[in-house]
C-alpha cells in the first residue's frame, strides 16, 4: 500500500523484504556477544526503539533508495526483540514454562492486534500518520522497558 501512495514500483517491496530478512543474519552470527556486551534490557528497549524509528523514518523517505536504506534498520529489530525475550524467560528459572507459553500467547494475539489497529488507525488518519503513531509510540514505550528491565537487572 505504501508502494503505490508513494507511487513506487510495487517489485520494491520484494526488494525491501529481502533486505529486512538478510540484515537479521549478522546479529543472530553474534548474538551470545552482543548480550553479554550491551545487556538484555538494553537490547530489549533498544530494539523496540528502532521498531518506531524504522517506522518514523519511513515516513521522511522521499525517494525508494532511501525507503530501502531505513529498511535496514530491520536487523535491530524483532530479531533482537526475540532473542532477548527468549534469553530473559531462560532467567525466569522455575516460571519459566510459563514465562513461555505468555510470550508465545502475546506473539500470536499481538500480530493480530497490532494489524488489526494499525488497519483502523490508516483508513482513519491516513497511512503517513498511521506510521508515524506506530514510530512514535515504541519510541516512547522502549523508554519505559529500558526503565524497567535496568531495574530488574540490577534486583537480580
Amino acid at each position: 500500500v505504501l508502494m503505490k501512495e508513494r507511487n513506487y514500483d510495487v517489485s520494491l517491496a520484494s526488494i525491501a523484504l529481502s533486505l529486512m530478512a538478510i540484515t537479521e543474519t549478522p546479529f543472530l552470527l553474534w548474538a551470545d556477544e552482543i548480550v553479554k556486551k550491551l545487556g538484555v534490557g538494553f537490547m530489549l528497549a533498544s530494539g523496540v526503539f528502532v521498531v518506531g524509528l524504522r517506522n518514523l523514518l519511513v515516513t521522511m523517505t522521499g525517494f525508494p533508495a532511501a525507503l530501502l536504506m531505513v529498511q535496514l534498520l530491520q536487523g535491530w529489530t524483532y530479531i533482537v526483540i526475540y532473542y532477548s525475550m527468549m534469553f530473559l524467560i531462560r532467567t525466569f528459572g522455575s516460571a519459566r514454562i510459563r514465562a513461555q507459553k505468555y510470550f508465545w500467547v502475546a506473539m500470536g494475539i499481538g500480530p493480530f492486534i497490532g494489524s488489526s489497529v494499525g488497519g483502523v488507525l490508516a483508513e482513519n488518519l491516513g497511512l503517513i500518520n498511521s506510521y508515524r503513531i506506530l514510530g512514535l509510540v515504541p519510541m516512547i514505550v522502549s523508554l519505559f522497558v529500558f526503565l524497567f528491565l535496568r531495574k530488574y537487572e540490577r534486583a537480580s
